[in-house]
């Protein structure tokens, strides 16, 4: 029995002992296997942390190998695995494209705006010009009428008479100047391209080039008196050596404004010489173009009514005339001083007032038809026509009381010119 006690209890320790060594060989398993699981896991969260950072700063990616477990295949593949590429998404590249079409809308109306800035700018800045270009073709002073029949003169002579299908196409003025025939079209295409070219090359050299030469050089820095200065000079270079000093005293005047002018606008827009080739442009285009319009319109007219017979009211004056002469008035005279008549009615009623009469002299005395007369003598003769009508009880419309009539213009046409050939002879 005791026997069996005894071994019970060897057997028992026996038990426990090797229960012992195995639990502590389970425990030192769940340790190691707890180690692998947890250098495993972190293992992979730094290889994913580190593929996250090292993703936008490398293309290729290297990891650090696991000591224990991982094989030298599955080194090799991450060593070699490319770093992934991030697609843009659908919201991002609508934006991008978006951003860049608002961007190129904003350039181009930017460049719009600021071509239609240049472009009104000039079209404002061509109105003091054309207003003075105006003002003086309507003056009746006898310097400013000369100036104008030089440029109607110079007009006729570059384009001629305009192609007409009127009826009195074979009756019209027969001159050495007007023989070229051309239409509308032809001579506005012509007067575009000179005017523009005048316009670029006139603005390049006086308000591009010589302001910058006077302002380093003479006037130093002073904007004023370099604007002053280039008008200058633009009125010494439209002068001419073939005209008279007094013409040319006129026309320096005039584009000595101009010059002025043009040379203000160039520091309103902050020195962009654009507005002033279009405001010149258009300058020379309306004298260019409209003059020769204007002065075709009047002689169709005139070579229209010169046709029509001398009215009923004026017949029996043109007779008295011819008898008081003592001399026969030849039909000839009788029919320059109808297309004379006619010319200077510019508003095509049938009369001519005061101020068409002394521009009409005034160009009379220029072509050499008459001798030149002072505006106080025009004016003395035309108060004398009315006043002569007057005692004769010849009674016209209220409107054009203080007008001539052709008979009223004939008489006066006829004693200046007597008046000059009795001067010329003493």
């Amino acid at each position: 029995m005791l026997f069996k006690i005894k071994f019970s209890l060897i057997f028992a320790s026996t038990s426990l002992a090797a229960n012992t060594n195995a639990f502590t060989l389970s425990l030192q398993r769940v340790g190691r296997l707890s180690k692998s699981v947890f250098e495993d896991h972190s293992s992979q969260r730094g290889v994913t942390i580190v593929s996250e950072h090292s993703s936008r700063a490398s293309s290729r990616l290297f990891y650090r190998a696991h000591e224990e477990r991982d094989d030298d295949d599955i080194l090799s593949q991450l060593r070699t695995r490319a770093a992934p590429s991030f697609q843009k998404s659908d919201i991002q590249k609508s934006m991008e494209k978006r951003r860049r079409g608002i961007n190129g809308l904003f350039v181009v109306s930017l460049i719009t705006n600021q071509i239609i800035i240049l472009i009104l700018a000039g079209l404002l800045g061509s109105i003091p010009t054309i207003a003075l270009s105006h003002q003086i073709e309507r003056s009746d002073d006898r310097k400013y009428s000369q100036t104008n029949f030089s440029t109607i003169f110079m007009v006729m002579t570059l384009f001629g008479r305009r192609s007409s299908n009127s009826k009195v196409k074979g009756k019209r003025i027969k001159t050495d100047n007007l023989d070229q025939i051309t239409n509308t079209l032809d001579v506005g295409l012509i007067a575009a391209g000179l005017s523009y070219l005048t316009g670029c090359c006139e603005e390049i050299i006086f308000r591009g080039l010589l302001p910058h030469v006077l302002k380093s050089t003479i006037f130093q820095g002073n904007s004023a008196l370099v604007c002053i200065g280039q008008a200058c000079l633009f009125a010494v270079g439209h002068s001419s050596p073939k005209t008279s000093l007094k013409e040319n005293k006129t026309v320096m005047s005039i584009q000595f404004f101009n010059g002025l002018w043009e040379g203000v606008l160039f520091l309103l827009v902050g020195g962009d010489i654009v507005p002033c080739i279009i405001a010149h442009t258009l300058y020379d285009f309306q004298i260019l173009f409209f003059t020769w319009v204007s002065v075709n319109d009047q002689l169709d007219y005139s070579d229209e009514r010169s046709l029509e017979p001398i009215p009923n009211d004026s017949l029996k004056e043109v007779v008295e005339i011819k008898r008081q002469l003592g001399a026969p008035l030849h039909e000839a005279t009788l029919e320059v001083c109808k297309r004379v008549f006619f010319i200077f009615d510019e508003d095509k009623n049938g009369f001519i007032s005061r101020s068409e009469v002394q521009r009409g002299i005034s160009y009379l005395g220029v072509e050499g038809l008459i001798a030149a007369r002072s505006q106080r003598t025009v004016d003395s003769v035309f108060d004398s026509c009315i006043e002569m009508r007057g005692n004769k009880g010849v009674e016209v419309q209220k409107e054009v009381t203080d007008q001539l009539r052709f008979a009223d213009f004939l008489r006066l046409f006829l004693t200046i010119k007597a008046v000059s050939s009795s001067v010329m002879a003493r």
